[in-house]
């Protein structure tokens, strides 16, 4: 449940001009927040958005047609053009389930009940408008229907998807490739197999899948892009096993996967151990110590150089997540975190981006929170978090692009009242606030900016009245207010997006900032200079 301040707004303009502690400052002077849709009418609103991988579009959904009725909209981010429909004229009840943005930023690639309200089909179109084409099979006979994963070709441009759905009460799952241009699905999967989340290495030529054989199990397999015969990778399994997620190594070499065991007297009792097998053929190697107990591994990661793989698993105590990272070379498994007792996790874990980091935040009996750093290596850790009150919470933690420093939201000095502080990786005692804490704050979204020291996180009232989107620069300590002279009642609709256009960084957010409770998409530019390099940034949730 989100916790929020019960502060007016002008007393927290007056906060933010004062140094609770260094660099507390707030500066909005030649900060204005871009409309780049045109106003809506009274019952409509800006649902989601995505940017385009170059920075140069914004694509959206809105209602804008009809009330019951979604559409897909492109803009330019700069706002020099109008937006385009991208998607047919609705009827009542047409609607956009997902959308993607292809790596090249010329395609949008959407699930909508674009040809039957009641059939829901994977479509392409041009990002600055266009007809669109069906990427999908004919569904006519199916009684049901779904895309499940999909993943993209960047060389080609085709797209690879799972299909799911139900045949006369039979279940149907493959994977198939289509054109983004012309459509013309292919089936790539075998035919005989119960396929799904296919995965695409680096150069486009492989594709590999998970997919259910006669047997029952589900098992590894890879394929050609251009497809053919199936290759199951991993060693026939037991009839009460089955694999139920892989990740591919960034060398494209080898891949690990979670392979679950059902407890042979206990239905909803499983084991979870983790091997990583190559693509040679060769014996899996264990990553996961072989534990008597049932256990859980999650959050499972490479490192860019695909040497070490680091997860989070109770496989020493059981209930007890713990961080481990494992050798793919030699199969050895560390624990990198503190030894835990009984009542204690792991409850989230990051790599840095130069990857000497790993940030961990861990509870204790329930309540307490605290916040660490360790070196992959084990041989370095550090409390991060100093030593707050001992029922401290902290939901949220970030690490900053040039790997020097950790920022968190937490009610680190008085219960319930939430701010942002920053620690470096090399420091200890008590953190900087960079965010004032009086009143009952919600301090969320942490989106570190690619190649600055700096980040952008939202604050919302308690009331729920009004939300602001703000920028930190971690070489002052100065937060400046990216959302200023908007309705006081405005709000944060959709977490905001960092992109970069033509050489500078900008966020890009939906809110009710022009009318209340009526929601359009905004871009603003982050006030700070142009990096030398930069990665892009989008959440989870809008990638």
């Amino acid at each position: 449940m989100r916790v929020r301040w019960t502060l007016l707004v002008l007393m927290l303009a007056l906060l933010l001009s004062v140094a609770g502690r260094p660099g507390a400052t707030s500066a909005t002077t030649g900060i204005t927040p871009v409309q780049l849709n045109p106003d809506l009418p009274a019952t409509s609103d800006v649902f989601a958005f995505k940017i385009s991988p170059d920075g140069h579009y914004a694509v959206y959904i809105s209602n804008i047609s009809l009330a019951d009725a979604s559409e897909l909209y492109s803009v330019p981010t700069d706002g020099s053009a109008a937006p385009q429909r991208l998607t047919p004229l609705p009827t009542s009840g047409y609607s956009i389930e997902q959308f993607w943005i292809s790596p090249d930023s010329q395609y949008v690639v959407y699930i909508a009940n674009q040809d039957t309200l009641e059939r829901r089909e994977l479509y392409s179109v041009p990002i600055g408008g266009g007809p669109s084409v069906k990427l999908s099979p004919p569904v006519d006979s199916f009684e049901s229907y779904l895309i499940t994963t999909l993943t993209f070709d960047p060389q080609n441009m085709v797209v690879f998807y799972a299909f799911a759905a139900v045949a006369d009460n039979v279940a149907v799952r493959a994977i198939y490739r289509a054109t983004l241009s012309s459509g013309a699905p292919t089936l790539i999967s075998d035919p005989s197999l119960l396929a799904t989340a296919p995965a695409l290495s680096a150069d486009g030529s492989t594709l590999f899948y998970l997919a259910y054989n006669d047997n029952h199990n589900n098992y590894l397999y890879r394929v050609s892009r251009s497809g053919g015969t199936s290759y199951q990778l991993n060693p026939n399994l037991d009839y009460n096993q089955y694999i139920s997620e892989f990740v591919l190594a960034p060398d494209q070499q080898a891949l690990t996967y979670k392979r679950i065991t059902q407890h042979p007297s206990q239905n909803n009792v499983y084991r979870q151990e983790l091997f990583q097998i190559d693509l040679n053929g060769n014996a899996p190697l264990r990553l996961s110590f072989d534990a008597p107990n049932y256990y859980a591994s999650d959050d499972l990661r490479y490192t860019a150089d695909s040497r070490y793989v680091v997860y989070t698993s109770d496989q020493r105590i059981t209930d007890t997540l713990e961080l481990f990272r494992a050798d793919t070379q030699t199969g050895d498994v560390v624990r990198l975190s503190p030894l835990l007792p009984a009542t204690g996790n792991i409850y989230y874990y990051q790599l840095s981006p130069d990857e000497h980091w790993v940030l961990y935040r861990l509870s204790v009996q329930g309540a307490q929170r605290q916040l660490y750093a360790v070196s992959l290596d084990g041989q370095s850790a550090v409390m991060l978090s100093g030593l707050p009150r001992p029922d401290i919470f902290m939901p949220e933690s970030a690490i900053i692009s040039d790997s020097s420093a950790a920022v968190f939201v937490a009610d680190y000095e008085v219960a319930y009242r939430y701010g942002l502080y920053t620690q470096p990786f090399t420091a200890t005692g008590a953190p900087t606030r960079l965010f004032p804490t009086l009143g009952e704050s919600d301090v969320e979204n942490l989106l570190p900016v690619p190649g600055q020291r700096g980040l952008t996180f939202q604050a919302t009232s308690n009331d729920n009245s009004f939300s602001r989107l703000y920028y930190a620069d971690l070489n002052t300590n100065a937060v400046t207010e990216l959302t200023p002279d908007f309705i006081a009642t405005g709000d944060i609709y959709q977490e905001n997006v960092i992109f970069r256009r033509d050489g500078r960084w900008y966020a890009a957010f939906v809110a009710d900032y022009a009318v209340d409770n009526q929601y359009n998409l905004y871009t603003v530019a982050l006030p700070l200079a142009a990096p030398t390099s930069f990665q892009l940034y989008l959440p989870a949730l809008l990638r």
